[in-house]
């Protein structure tokens, strides 16, 4: 993936095409994530960013955006992958009339987001809003996906009452599908219904049942996750030898799949139970183990970090680069304004002075309309960096901006051109016959003229 999306990168180059650039730049991204070259693949994110955002190409923002959040989701910089998910939907919303299936979409990927930081800021009732946006718009991917994570999140946070609620009252007709479809996950579901109901038998016959079909299932991840809820069930009514039994099988499932995570968690169950039972051998091996797997999980944790301060590094660096460049072109702009000022005071002080002087009538008029000219095509100039800013760029807001701030300074402009350039021609405002040598030698000395010409003749 990597060598193809180098050549990609090449032809665009070739071409000198930007948009393929974007495109493949972030794919020679992705495929350096892949390789685990975290920080050159963000090097790849922000050169694709940097100029989707030149480009001001919202399709290629929204992908660039999109790549950026999940790139800092994986790498647990949770306000950052929030960050750019938010700018994403923005530009979504932003669009007349906005896609709103895509907008769902990204919603979604919000609340994944959040997931993984805390649970804190998840909303019951925007992922309830997804699942029926879904289930009106018949998106089968969008709803399991939606429902994978409110059930993942209710669970989590132990709101059962919630869970039940959602499948057997406000969508049946999913909990109906999963009995079908994915019969391990309804046994399960059903179990934590009937624990919920105080059915507890029922509760633990479900149990049984979702583990005959557990165990065939290929991700041992799951299977490990799902012996560590059944043995959560049995601890929580008084049952810690078959408990023992069910953390063994977990923690064995994710030393073979080498997740560290529920490795830990098994095994403080298994020493909690194992002090029960006041098999204080036990227990104490199985505390030796968890300070095992907290001192890997610190050493991977610390190489981690390394990595994420190079990324946060290589941020503030483009951030920096970023801000440098927006100063320098702000203060070319204000140079370049300024320019313009003078340049229309200049030409406007030629056009006093000229009219003092016997020239023909016409040159005066032409003098006149393009010194309006220069002067109303400034201060439209002006306005359309405002216009755009309060528009967001978009087309028809701007023209219907501009169609009423040019209809108001159009009359205007023909109206003070023709008054203005009149009363110079009828009028004149300077008198150079009082421009004698004697009276511009009597205001440079501050001399009374009689007092000047005594002078001379001595």
């Amino acid at each position: 993936a990597l060598v193809c999306g180098y050549k990609t990168l090449a032809i665009a180059n070739a071409l000198d095409d930007d948009r393929l650039k974007v495109e493949s730049t972030l794919k020679v991204g992705q495929a350096l994530e892949g390789n685990n070259q975290k920080v050159e693949a963000f090097r790849n994110y922000l050169n694709g960013v940097k100029l989707a955002e030149r480009l001001d190409d919202k399709e290629l923002m929204k992908e660039c955006y999109a790549t950026l959040s999940e790139f800092y989701n994986l790498s647990n910089l949770f306000e950052k992958a929030a960050s750019y998910k938010m700018k994403q939907i923005s530009l979504i919303k932003s669009e007349i009339p906005p896609d709103s299936m895509e907008l769902m979409w990204s919603i979604y990927s919000l609340q994944v987001v959040y997931f993984n930081s805390d649970n804190t800021r998840l909303n019951a009732q925007s992922m309830l809003d997804v699942l029926s946006f879904a289930k009106r718009n018949g998106n089968k991917r969008l709803q399991q996906y939606e429902f994978s994570l409110f059930r993942s999140y209710l669970i989590r946070t132990k709101r059962i009452d919630l869970l039940f609620d959602l499948y057997l009252k406000q969508f049946p007709e999913e909990l109906h599908r999963l009995r079908l479809d994915e019969s391990a996950l309804y046994l399960r579901l059903m179990a934590y219904f009937k624990e919920e109901e105080g059915k507890i038998d029922s509760a633990a016959y479900y149990f049984q049942l979702a583990e005959k079909q557990a165990q065939f299932d290929p991700n041992i991840i799951y299977q490990s996750n799902f012996y560590s809820r059944y043995g959560q069930f049995l601890m929580r009514y008084n049952k810690p030898g078959e408990a023992i039994d069910k953390f063994n099988k977990a923690f064995e499932l994710a030393e073979n799949a080498s997740y560290i995570a529920y490795m830990l968690s098994a095994a403080g169950y298994l020493e909690e139970l194992y002090e029960q039972k006041k098999d204080y051998k036990s227990a104490l091996g199985y505390a030796k183990l968890q300070r095992v797997l907290n001192d890997s999980i610190a050493e991977l944790s610390k190489k981690d970090k390394l990595v994420l301060l190079e990324i946060e590094h290589e941020a503030r660096q483009s951030e920096m680069l970023a801000r440098l460049e927006e100063e320098k072109t702000l203060r070319r702009h204000n140079l370049q304004y300024m320019a313009i000022t003078i340049g229309i005071i200049t030409v406007f002080v030629i056009l006093l002075m000229i009219s003092n002087f016997k020239i023909p009538e016409w040159v005066i008029r032409a003098m006149g309309f393009f010194s309006f000219i220069f002067l109303f095509e400034f201060i439209i100039l002006l306005a359309d960096n405002k216009i755009h800013h309060a528009t967001h760029g978009e087309p028809w807001k701007v023209m219907a901006i501009k169609i009423i701030l040019i209809g108001l300074l159009l009359p205007f402009h023909h109206w003070i051109e023709e008054k203005v350039v009149h009363y110079l021609i009828k009028n004149q405002l300077i008198d150079f016959s009082s421009f004698t040598l004697k009276n511009i030698r009597t205001f440079i000395t501050g001399k009374p003229e009689k007092q000047i010409s005594k002078e001379e003749d001595v």
